[in-house]
């Protein structure tokens, strides 16, 4: 490794503030380590001095691969001097001056945009953030058609009209992964159709070729009857992800039209698939895992209860080998069924759970814990036995997994807190907190939920023996120590979120 790798693969654990100090060490640290700093750029950090800001683009803007843009930023300047963009991330904040809905709906804006994109031949994805306005027909026309890179689009709660749905399904046809997260539509819309005005024809989702899709989202929306039909749903035939999380209210996608779609053979690449089950029968459930063909990566289930085993034994089966993330977390699983997945898959990576019971990680008859690999997992642990000694030798489970950067404990939500059966798990030193010290590359411990609070010493052991530690979320001792504890974190490169 020389000089510059060695630099390289320090700023990637430094904040921008510490590469700000690096590179004014000297010429050679500011030409090796100035790539790195201003890699992701965001105009409306320096928006209020535009002179900065555009010295700056000026300056370093070839180095500008992820980029955070304001609608009413300069973005002339950034298409004239930013040329190896990959990500842009299109956001409009109310502290910079008024924001008259005419400028930002009007056709100048989004040719500005489009001409910023062309000048960036390498773009990939574009994000449309909450307070952008939904983009116009003909820019998500023309951004499908001219930017030859551009494989991803990301929506965050647009209100969609019928003639920005029919720009939208246009640009479906080609691009790769498309994401929206409480998106709407505004209108009488008719289900999956709108009046195509170049024909006066109605025209439908289901007209569109949208085989090169391989990744689609959708996550709280509002009327999404317009896109998700059972016949559009089964024409994503190279979807390898499928992610459709709805509101409490919202029923508009059947589980069972999911599992008839992989039954028919119709999603032959799936490889990562997310639902929101509710009320779906078990036998549903064994019919849906039973049918996926390919080898399956990552799962996730919400707002289920498992009444028997034997859709997860499936499960086990058929992607024991192949899943690397499993997430179960709102959802109701027989707590051996839980046990008998963490000695079952080897290759696990991400794992969230619900409670698992202190007994079923301590039975010696389940076996040995098969996931050592695993880098994330959350739990909540509860039913021990009330002895400290049932604590250790938990903590001593926990700590065969070396790999771990991020360990969640506690109930995450007031529903799993009511649902588990109390005692949980103590995160105090005298609890066997300190069997954790093996955990080295631990970057983030989160610990929430009745009872969940640490002191002094384990905030001082923790940055001792967790060197990596940069995150902590829970609540740090009583109201008069957590000053203190929180000055201790920040001393040592660790921020503590307190608002649990």
């Amino acid at each position: 490794m020389d000089v510059l790798d060695i630099r390289l693969h320090i700023a990637c654990y430094l904040y921008n503030k510490d590469l700000a100090s690096c590179v004014r060490l000297s010429r050679s640290w500011h030409a090796s380590l100035v790539p790195t700093l201003y890699r992701t750029f965001n105009f409306c950090h320096v928006a209020y001095d535009p002179d900065l800001c555009n010295t700056l683009v000026r300056k370093y803007g070839q180095h500008i691969r992820y980029c955070t843009l304001d609608l009413l930023a300069d973005i002339d300047t950034a298409a004239a001097h930013v040329t190896a963009l990959e990500s842009l991330k299109l956001e409009n904040l109310p502290s910079i001056g008024t924001r008259p809905p005419a400028l930002h709906r009007s056709p100048e804006i989004w040719q500005s945009i489009l001409r910023l994109a062309h000048s960036n031949p390498r773009l990939q994805r574009i994000i449309f953030a909450r307070r952008c306005w939904a983009p116009t027909r003909e820019f998500l026309e023309q951004i499908a058609t001219q930017c030859p890179s551009l494989k991803e689009l990301e929506f965050y709660y647009q209100v969609f009209n019928e003639q920005s749905t029919l720009g939208l399904f246009r640009a479906l046809t080609r691009i790769e992964n498309v994401s929206f997260l409480g998106t709407a539509t505004k209108g009488t819309i008719i289900p999956a159709q709108v009046t195509d005005p170049d024909s006066l024809e109605i025209s439908s989702a289901d007209n569109y070729d949208f085989s090169r899709l391989k990744s689609f989202s959708m996550s709280w929306p509002y009327r999404p009857e317009v896109w998700v039909t059972p016949q559009w749903i089964r024409s994503l035939s190279s979807i390898e992800r499928f992610d459709f999380e709805t509101l409490d209210q919202v029923r508009w996608i059947r589980t069972q039209d999911v599992v008839e779609c992989i039954q028919a053979g119709c999603w032959p690449q799936l490889k990562s698939l997310h639902l929101r089950l509710d009320e779906a029968p078990d036998s549903v459930m064994a019919n849906l895992l039973g049918s996926i063909s390919g080898s399956l990566e990552r799962l996730s289930f919400t707002n289920h209860t498992f009444e028997s085993v034997e859709p997860l034994r499936i499960l086990i089966d058929r992607h024991a080998h192949s899943l690397t993330e499993l997430s179960l977390f709102l959802t109701n699983v027989p707590s051996r069924a839980n046990q008998l997945m963490m000695v079952s898959l080897p290759n696990l990576v991400n794992l969230r759970l619900g409670a698992l019971e202190a007994r079923d990680i301590l039975d010696a008859e389940q076996g040995e814990w098969a996931c050592l690999r695993l880098q994330s997992l959350w739990i909540l642990i509860c039913r021990l036995d009330g002895e400290i000694a049932t604590g250790a030798r938990v903590y001593a489970k926990l700590a065969r997994l070396m790999r771990l950067k991020e360990l969640s404990l506690g109930p995450r939500t007031q529903a799993m807190a009511l649902n588990a059966t109390k005692p949980f798990l103590s995160v105090r030193l005298h609890a066997g907190l300190g069997q954790l010290s093996a955990l080295r590359m631990l970057e983030t411990f989160v610990f929430i939920g009745m009872g969940y609070d640490i002191g002094e010493a384990e905030v001082v052991w923790m940055v001792e023996h967790w060197r990596r530690l940069r995150w902590i979320h829970g609540p740090l001792g009583y109201s008069r120590e957590t000053q203190t504890l929180t000055e201790i974190l920040v001393r040592n490169g660790v921020r503590a979120d307190k608002s649990y």
